[in-house]
């Protein structure tokens, strides 16, 4: 969702306006790391019913810059650093951790 009064940046491509309007939150602290990202089915209805695999792209771009980790069956996450600096921390969100442990397990690790 776009804050009142602002605008959806000027490229004619939806899905870079969207993914520009979503790192805009995660940069600016809005979306934290280990947060639950928007849905898509959501960000579509939000944006006048745009199509989902718009916003599926916008999704696979910010996770290709490494700002969303995708767990497959939960949806996409927001990745950052850690805010915990415990001895024996990985250093990430328990999401990503949990994320890590699921992917280990579908590879057969």
């Amino acid at each position: 969702m776009v804050p009142e009064g602002a605008s959806l940046p000027a490229d004619p491509r939806k899905y870079i306006r969207l993914a520009a309007v979503l790192r805009g939150r995660i940069l600016d602290g809005t979306l934290r790391p280990g947060d639950c990202a928007p849905s898509i089915t959501t960000l579509a209805a939000e944006h006048g019913g745009w199509a989902r695999q718009t916003c599926a792209k916008a999704f696979r771009m910010l996770e290709a810059e490494g700002l969303l980790v995708r767990v497959q069956g939960l949806g996409y996450f927001i990745n950052g650093p850690a805010a915990d600096t415990q001895p024996g921390s990985t250093g990430q969100p328990p999401i990503l951790r949990v994320a890590h442990l699921l992917r280990g397990r579908r590879d057969g690790s």
